[in-house]
């Protein structure tokens, strides 16, 4: 099968298991804590297995990604049941165990692999954790699934945005140390396209003003990108192309969802600031 055909499929795919749940909401979150807790343990095995089969380090992937999920959990809790945010505790214990079970495994470079299971709760399964707050009725101004929902088509607009600029009329490279084939032009592209399909949005909904959708967008245009680069720097690091070859035509789950990681948060801040300002 022709790549791109492959690749638009698999697009398509990609973007009803990611946006069903958000739409869903209103009736039944339990599916979209499904989907995402899913989601989240899946982006965790792969990147603790990606550090694994590296000679970087060997952090511990099951304890690893039970711990992250378990997070997720916990904030879905809070946020849609009202849960009692003192349970955040358990997590912490659990990450205090994460370092006595490092002085039992007999691994190599045991401060480097307690340092990259860190990062891995930290990049990933903190903000998708986070991605629970969205739903939280005084800060998503308006339809519950319209901002979780914004998002994502923003960072998939960036990205085809800037593929398209690229191709067209990229010359001069944003950062060829870690991304060769990423440029100026490209980036530009796709910030270009964010801010119009801000416009677009801002005039079917009004949960935000016109000034704070074009704000968002362009939040998450440039903290997306700048996902992107990031996790390119640790496909680099540990000498990998793509981090995974699970889903047909883009790679792996951290591929997907690269701009995601770093734009969940910091669209989150905005939106609380927003709420208060």
């Amino acid at each position: 099968m022709n790549i791109t055909v492959k690749r638009g499929i698999t697009g398509v795919f990609i973007i009803a298991v990611i946006l069903l749940p958000i739409l869903a909401f209103s009736v039944n979150n339990i599916f979209f804590i499904f989907v995402f807790a899913s989601l989240t343990c899946l982006s965790l095995l792969e990147y603790f297995g990606l550090l694994s089969d590296s000679k970087t380090a060997h952090p511990p992937v099951a304890a690893g990604a039970f711990l992250g999920t378990s997070l997720f959990f916990t904030s879905s809790f809070v946020v849609f049941f009202g849960l009692s945010p003192y349970y955040y505790v358990l997590f912490f214990i659990g990450f205090t165990a994460l370092f006595i079970i490092e002085l039992y495994r007999k691994k190599t470079a045991p401060f480097q692999n307690v340092a990259y299971t860190l990062l891995g709760f930290i990049w990933i399964a903190m903000p998708f954790s986070l991605f629970n707050f969205y739903f939280i009725p005084e800060l998503y101004n308006g339809d519950s699934h319209v901002t979780a929902m914004a998002l994502f088509v923003f960072l998939w607009v960036n990205d085809t945005g800037a593929y398209l600029s690229g191709l067209a009329f990229g010359k001069h490279k944003l950062f060829e140390r870690i991304s060769p084939k990423k440029t100026w032009e490209g980036s530009i592209g796709g910030f270009v396209f964010t801010i119009a399909t801000a416009y677009i949005v801002s005039n079917f909904w009004t949960g935000y003003s016109f000034p704070a959708w074009i704000l968002f967008g362009s939040i998450t245009a440039v903290a997306g990108t700048f996902g992107d680069l990031f996790e390119s720097l640790l496909k680099r690091s540990i000498g990998c192309k793509d981090s995974g070859n699970i889903i047909p035509g883009h790679g792996g789950f951290l591929d997907r969802f690269d701009s995601f990681l770093f734009a969940a948060p910091v669209v989150l801040v905005f939106m609380i600031i927003y709420h208060f300002f």
